[in-house]
C-alpha cells in the first residue's frame, strides 16, 4: 500500500518490480555508455515511493528488498569493466543488506524472519563483505561504513532478538569502532556523513542493552531465592 495516496493508495507489486527494474537498467545502460552508477542509490529505488519517497513497510518493504536481493542476482549483463571493478560484488554486499533491512522491520510480522535475519547477515559478514575489502569498489568510506552498518544495525539487532546479550554487545562495540575509525580522518573522505551521531546511537543502544542484562539478572537471581524458599518449605 502506497500512504501518500490515502485510502486507495494500492498498488501492484509487479508494477512497482516492473518500475525498479526499468529504471536500474537504464542505469545500467548509461553506466557503460560512461555514465555514474551508485549501487548506494539502488535501494532507494526499489524500496522507497517515487512519488512521496517514504519507504515502503511491513509486507510490501520485504517483498520490495527481496526484489531488489533477487534482480542483483540473477543480473547477468554486467560488464566485464565492471566485474574486474568489483561493482557486482558491491552490488550484492547492497541488496543483501537491504534485504536484511526488509526482514527487520518485519519481524513483528513474523518470528521466523529473526533466525532468517540471523543468518544472512552471518553470510554477509562472512562471505559477501570479504569480496569487496581488496576491490577497488566502493571507496573504502563505504566499506568500512557497511561493515559498521551491518555489525550496528542487523548483527547487534538479530543477536539480542535470539536472547544473546553478549554477541549483540560485541556487535555494537566493533560498529563503534568502525565509526570512530571514520570520524577520525584516518581515512580520505569523499562525502560528508555525521559520524558522530552514528558512534552515539550505537553507544546509547549498548547502554539500553547492559541495563536490560543487569535487569534480567537481578530479575533471574529473585526467582532463584525464591524457588529457594519454597523449596526449604
Amino acid at each position: 500500500r502506497l500512504f501518500c495516496r490515502g485510502g486507495s493508495g494500492w498498488a501492484h507489486y509487479k508494477c512497482l518490480e516492473q518500475y525498479a527494474t526499468d529504471k536500474i537498467d537504464t542505469i545500467f545502460e548509461n553506466t557503460k555508455l560512461g555514465g555514474h552508477m551508485n549501487p548506494g542509490d539502488f535501494a532507494e529505488i526499489w524500496t522507497s515511493c517515487p512519488n512521496c519517497n517514504q519507504s515502503y513497510e511491513n509486507d510490501l518493504g520485504l517483498a520490495t528488498s527481496a526484489g531488489f536481493m533477487n534482480y542483483i542476482e540473477e543480473k547477468d549483463d554486467v560488464s566485464p569493466d565492471l566485474q574486474m571493478k568489483g561493482m557486482k560484488a558491491w552490488l550484492r554486499v547492497e541488496s543483501n543488506m537491504t534485504f536484511l533491512t526488509g526482514l527487520k522491520n518485519a519481524c513483528h510480522l513474523d518470528e521466523s524472519y529473526i533466525e532468517e535475519g540471523s543468518q544472512l547477515s552471518n553470510k554477509i559478514l562472512k562471505r559477501l563483505l570479504p569480496k569487496i575489502q581488496k576491490s577497488t569498489l566502493p571507496p573504502q568510506q563505504r566499506k568500512l561504513e557497511l561493515e559498521a552498518d551491518l555489525h550496528g544495525n542487523d548483527l547487534a539487532f538479530f543477536a539480542e532478538k535470539n536472547g544473546d546479550y553478549e554477541a549483540a554487545l560485541a556487535a555494537g562495540k566493533r560498529a563503534r569502532e568502525l565509526f570512530e575509525i571514520l570520524a577520525s580522518g584516518a581515512i580520505p573522505l569523499i562525502y560528508e556523513q555525521d559520524y558522530e551521531a552514528k558512534i552515539a546511537f550505537v553507544q546509547d543502544d549498548n547502554d539500553r542493552m547492559k541495563e536490560e542484562m543487569g535487569t534480567n539478572k537481578e530479575k533471574g537471581e529473585e526467582e532463584e531465592e525464591e524457588e529457594e524458599v519454597e523449596t526449604q518449605q
